[in-house]
C-alpha cells in the first residue's frame, strides 16, 4: 500500500472547488506514485460514513482510491469487486422482487461508479419504468458506497 502525504491549505475553498482541489491532489499523488494513466472528469469525491474518499477514474475504470485523513491523502486499496459481483451480491439474498427496470438502474449506477460508464435513462420521464430505473440507480449508489466503506474499514485494519 502506497501512502502519499500532501498538505492541506489553511483556507477552505467552497464545496465544489474543495472537491476539485482534492481530485487534483489525488491526481498528483497518483502520478508521483508512478501512475501513467490520465484520470478523467468521472473522478469524484464522496463521503462514506464520515470518511472523505477520492476516487480517480478514467474510461478504463477506477485508477486509484484515496482516503482523506487529517489533511493527508492516503491511498487505499479499493474493493476490487466488479459490477457483476456487487450486482449479484445485492440480489442473491432473500428480498422483495424487483422489476427489470429497477435492476437495470442498479447495474447502471454500479457501472458508472466502477467503470465510469455514463448513466443513460432509457424510459420516458414520468413513467413507472423511469421511476423504477431511478430507484434502482439510488440503490446501486448505496451498494457501491457500502462496498467502499468495507474497503475503507479493511484498509484501516491493515
Amino acid at each position: 500500500m502506497t501512502t502519499t502525504s500532501t498538505t492541506i491549505s489553511t483556507t477552505t475553498p467552497p464545496a465544489g472547488r474543495r472537491d476539485d482541489a482534492l481530485i487534483e491532489r489525488a491526481r498528483i499523488a497518483f502520478a508521483k506514485a508512478g501512475g501513467h494513466e490520465q484520470p478523467s472528469g468521472a473522478s469524484d469525491v464522496t463521503n462514506v460514513d464520515g470518511v472523505t474518499i477520492v476516487t480517480l477514474r478514467n474510461v478504463n475504470g477506477v485508477l486509484a482510491v484515496y482516503r482523506l485523513q487529517g489533511g493527508v491523502l492516503k491511498r487505499i486499496i479499493a474493493g476490487a469487486a466488479t459490477v457483476d459481483q456487487l450486482f449479484n451480491a445485492a440480489f442473491s439474498t432473500a428480498r422483495d422482487p424487483r422489476s427489470a427496470e429497477y435492476r437495470a438502474g442498479v447495474r447502471a449506477a454500479l457501472a458508472f461508479r466502477i467503470e465510469g460508464v455514463p448513466i443513460r435513462h432509457q424510459h420516458a420521464a414520468g413513467t413507472a419504468a423511469d421511476d423504477a430505473f431511478a430507484s434502482g440507480i439510488q440503490e446501486g449508489h448505496s451498494v457501491w458506497r457500502a462496498a467502499q466503506a468495507e474497503a475503507v474499514t479493511a484498509a484501516g485494519a491493515a
